[in-house]
């Protein structure tokens, strides 16, 4: 692989993962790192095997997933918060990458962190302090 291809790549990568919520279209793309939106569309898939696009919006779903998990706020909000202009469009994308609806997906977040946190990790693990971080280790 061409190195100068991947950096190019990278640099479209990085503007898309600073951009979520904004438009971001290939051609955008392209003309941000120099190349014509054919040539970029085809370097992006030999470099990432997916198009930009689908790039795209697989970083969008990532992102909306962190929302989801980490949030209490309404799916919508994590919509318009990753770029999706549509709930409709949001939730199919979302069914198509997860496997789940975005309310099944959050649902199943609230569920596990609630079994976590009422299992009683003091019994099967001790605390490490090694510097700043703690970790647990079991017998």
């Amino acid at each position: 692989m061409n190195n100068e291809k991947e950096k190019i790549i990278l640099q479209a990568i990085e503007y898309m993962k600073s951009h979520l919520q904004e438009d971001i279209t290939s051609e955008g793309l392209a003309k941000l790192v120099g190349y014509s939106p054919y040539h970029f569309s085809r370097v992006f898939k030999e470099v990432t095997g997916v198009s930009p696009r689908h790039y795209l919006s697989a970083l969008r779903i990532e992102a909306s997933k962190l929302i989801l998990a980490n949030s209490s706020g309404s799916i919508l909000k994590t919509v318009l918060g990753v770029g999706f202009l549509s709930l409709g469009t949001f939730s199919a994308k979302f069914k198509q990458f997860v496997g789940l609806s975005p309310k099944e997906f959050k649902k199943d977040m609230v569920s596990l962190h609630q079994l976590v946190n009422e299992y009683d990790f003091s019994t099967a693990l001790h605390s490490l302090r090694i510097g700043n971080t703690i970790c647990y280790v079991s017998d």
